[in-house]
């Protein structure tokens, strides 16, 4: 095979990767969008029971938190957020957040701290 013709289907094969690729990655980017949607719709006040990496979701980091008036259990999905926010949240933290924010603060003994949340989206 001649070089030309190589790289002619080097190019070709190439393309065709691509464009099987990006629908996969605007599919990951609009789930992490609505990830971050859905966190901006809801309000957080309560104690991390559970973290974890959900095996399902290679890229998704996930707290389990009870509820501090009801005693009910959410998750907050965490995916690709781009702060360091999962790595400092321990089981045993407190949790709280706003409706309508991306601004999460974690009580603990050591003390208060804030974090912007930030998916790479919009609000």
């Amino acid at each position: 095979m001649t070089k030309k013709i190589r790289i002619l289907i080097f190019i070709i094969l190439g393309s065709i990767f691509l464009i099987q690729a990006i629908p996969l990655i605007i599919q990951v980017l609009n789930k992490n969008c609505n990830d971050f949607q859905l966190l901006l719709k809801t309000q957080y006040e309560g104690v991390v029971k559970k973290k974890f990496a959900d095996p399902k979701e290679k890229l998704s980091d996930l707290l389990e938190i009870e509820n501090m008036g009801t005693g009910s259990k959410d998750t907050i999905i965490l995916d690709l957020d781009q702060t360091d926010f999962f790595s400092k949240v321990e089981i045993g933290d407190t949790l709280l957040k706003k409706k309508g924010s991306n601004i999460i603060t974690i009580v603990n003994k050591n003390g208060i701290f804030t974090y912007e949340l930030d998916f790479g989206c919009n609000k």
